[in-house]
């Protein structure tokens, strides 16, 4: 008898044993695997749920943005200055007691394309003067007029030696869009380039658009201890930032102290 005692206990400890590690299997993989399962789960949906309110919100703002200029955006500055400089142009005209009429002519390479139109129709609204261009690529005399001495990233103003206000408008507007002064004028004939009615005695003045050229805001500033701002760019990225001209991956300093950035002396 009691060898039949020892073997029905030798079969209950196993079973108890068996039953223990079924449990304990069982309460892991529902603790361990199931839970973190659920909760990953649990998180991916609410993530869900969060980027389709974003997205919905994002579909919104831009749907206003399509019929409404934001005052928040950068754009919105750009346009306000871009208007008062080329007004301050036309009041310059003015005060010089300039009679002639005034002729804008814009070239533009296909990168710059987009942005040189939108700054000629601005422009034409405000200056009082009558502009042209700039023309798609596809003649030869006008595309070769359009890339021979152009700056990447720069517009380059060409007038006469003693046009001041056209040097008073190239300051206005580089603190928005990188400008330079120039006094080449362009040899193609001018009956080539628009049709005069006043034969051709108009104030000429080109706006001749290099490649990538882009608005100040674009930079990206660096802040350094609260005070100075560096403006770093790209190899390929030769925009500027508040008159802060890039030139591959040189770092400038900028001045944050007055409302027009101005910066220092550019690395040779």
């Amino acid at each position: 008898m009691l060898k039949h005692w020892k073997k029905n206990a030798r079969i209950a400890v196993k079973k108890t044993a068996l039953v223990t590690g079924l449990v304990c299997c069982s309460i892991f993989f529902y603790e361990g695997l199931v839970k973190t399962v659920y909760r990953d789960h649990q998180q991916l949906a609410d993530r869900s749920i969060e980027l389709s309110n974003l997205n919905q919100q994002l579909k919104s703002e831009l749907e206003w943005r399509k019929h409404n200029v934001s005052t928040s955006d950068a754009v919105f500055p750009n346009i306000i200055y871009l208007l008062q400089a080329f007004q301050g142009y036309r009041i310059s005209l003015q005060g010089e007691q300039q009679k002639d009429p005034c002729v804008l002519y814009f070239t533009a390479t296909p990168d710059s394309l987009a942005i040189a139109s939108a700054i000629a129709q601005f422009s034409n609204s405000v200056s009082g003067c009558s502009t042209s261009g700039p023309m798609p690529f596809g003649n030869e005399d006008l595309d070769a007029m359009t890339t021979d001495g152009m700056v990447p990233g720069v517009i380059l103003i060409h007038t006469d030696h003693d046009d001041l206000a056209t040097g008073r408008l190239q300051i206005a507007l580089e603190n928005q869009i990188p400008t330079r002064l120039s006094h080449k004028l362009p040899k193609v004939p001018r009956d080539h380039l628009y049709a005069s009615m006043h034969q051709y005695k108009e104030k000429f003045i080109w706006l001749q658009f290099g490649t990538g050229v882009n608005w100040n805001s674009a930079c990206e500033p660096r802040l350094l201890r609260g005070r100075v701002l560096f403006c770093r760019a790209r190899r390929d990225d030769l925009s500027l930032y508040r008159g802060c001209q890039i030139r591959r991956r040189h770092f400038f300093l900028v001045s944050v102290s007055k409302p027009n950035f101005k910066s220092s002396r550019l690395p040779k």
